[in-house]
């Protein structure tokens, strides 16, 4: 079954158990997912000097920053909220999410994964390096798994409601939209996996003393 990005005036809750996904939209008032994407616009258009590859990379890195610039802002807004909310029967399940801002970091690391493989490219033989291209490798095998299962899955699946912002497109670098999906879902067992990676990777590159380290992993979920 296909799934098609949301309707910013459907906020009532899909059926889905409340302690696993947290639906923001019944406590907002609003769909910040589908209001974000109706206002979204992608500039490049193909031209002959632009070739559909090209196309694809920068409509990639679009969509990565749609992504982690909607997350950020529904956890600000849910902060807000949770602030005239002290007694919420939800309360503790919304500081959970609230709290793994600290992970999310700022747009640049959508770039920074640009550098990061360009880095890990002039290095063959480099321990840290051959982590890193096995990491992307790794990821672009979860995110055209994910897509699947999405297609496969119900459309009320707050999960699958947020792949689709995806477009069908695992990404060129699919760890930025990895990132987003975790940390946003991250009761999912497959997010598990995705910040394990994550952390494996920081370590790597740590050791090297990469200076993208704090930009591509920032901190860590309380």
């Amino acid at each position: 079954m296909s799934v098609s990005p949301g309707d910013p005036n459907d906020v009532q809750p899909p059926e889905l158990a409340p302690q696993l996904f947290l639906d923001s939209r019944p406590l907002l008032g609003r769909d910040i997912w589908a209001e974000n994407f109706g206002l979204w616009k992608l500039v490049p258009t193909s031209t002959d000097a632009v070739s559909v590859r090209d196309l694809q990379f920068v409509f990639d890195l679009e969509i990565d920053r749609f992504l982690l610039s909607t997350l950020t802002e529904e956890l600000a807004a849910l902060a807000t909220w949770r602030s005239s909310q002290p007694e919420h029967g939800l309360g503790k399940q919304v500081d959970d999410l609230v709290n793994r801002r600290a992970a999310l970091g700022h747009l640049g690391q959508v770039e920074a994964q640009i550098s990061l493989s360009d880095w890990a490219a002039e290095r063959p033989s480099d321990s840290a390096a051959l982590a890193v291209a096995g990491w992307r490798r790794s990821s672009v095998t979860l995110a055209t798994d994910l897509l699947h299962w999405a297609r496969q899955s119900n459309p009320e699946d707050l999960r699958a409601r947020h792949l689709s912002y995806w477009l069908g497109s695992p990404g060129y670098f699919p760890q930025t939209r990895l990132k987003v999906w975790a940390n946003r879902f991250p009761a999912d067992q497959r997010s598990m996996r995705i910040l394990a990676a994550e952390q494996r990777i920081r370590g790597e590159l740590a050791r090297a003393s990469h200076p993208l380290v704090e930009v591509l992993f920032p901190g860590e979920p309380g």
